[in-house]
C-alpha cells in the first residue's frame, strides 16, 4: 500500500498482530472532540478490558473522567501522559488488540492510518477525512456512524475480538 509522506518510518515496518489474551483497546489524544467520553463510557461498560491511553499530544486531554472511571469500575488504565517518540508509537499501536478513535470531527484521521499501518485493526466513526486515511486498507477497518455511541462502539469492538470482522 501507499503511505502518506508524513509517516515515520517506524510505522513501515512488518509487525506481527498483537495476540488476543486480555483486549488492550488503544486511543489517542483523549479530547472531547476524539470521544473521550465515548472511551469513558467503554470503561465502564466493559472494565474487564485493558485500556491503553495516550494523553500526551495536541490539546486539552480529557484524563480525569478516565482515571476516576478506572478507579471506580476497576477497569485496567494504562495511562502514557507525554509525547511519545515515533517508533515507541508505532510499538504501542502493535501491541494493542484495537484501536479507537470515536472522533466528532477529524480532518484525517493519521492516528487511525498509523495503527493500521502497523497491523492493529480501527474502530472509527464515518467520516470524510477518516475514509481518505484508510481507503488503502481493505480489511481491518471498522466505521461507526458519528457522532458515536459507546453501544456502537462496544459492538464494533467486539466484532474484531469475535472474529467477525478480519482484521
Amino acid at each position: 500500500s501507499i503511505l502518506h509522506p508524513k509517516i515515520h518510518r517506524a510505522f513501515q515496518q512488518d509487525r506481527a498482530p498483537a495476540p488476543v489474551r486480555h483486549p488492550t483497546v488503544m486511543m489517542v489524544n483523549p479530547i472531547p472532540g476524539k470521544g473521550s467520553k465515548e472511551l469513558a463510557q467503554l470503561m465502564a461498560l466493559r472494565p474487564d478490558w485493558h485500556y491503553r491511553v495516550v494523553a500526551g499530544g495536541y490539546g486539552t486531554s480529557d484524563i480525569t473522567a478516565l482515571t476516576t472511571t478506572a478507579s471506580a469500575t476497576g477497569a485496567s488504565l494504562e495511562l502514557i501522559a507525554k509525547q511519545v517518540p515515533p517508533h515507541e508509537l508505532a510499538q504501542l499501536y502493535a501491541t494493542s488488540t484495537v484501536l479507537i478513535q470515536p472522533s466528532y470531527h477529524e480532518s484525517y484521521g493519521m492516528v487511525a492510518l498509523e495503527a493500521r499501518t502497523v497491523g492493529t485493526p480501527v474502530v472509527v466513526t464515518d467520516l470524510p477525512g477518516v475514509h481518505e486515511a484508510l481507503s488503502g486498507f481493505s480489511d481491518g477497518v471498522e466505521y461507526i456512524p458519528a457522532p458515536p455511541t459507546v453501544k456502537e462502539l462496544h459492538n464494533a469492538v467486539q466484532r474484531f475480538l469475535d472474529g467477525s470482522i478480519h482484521a
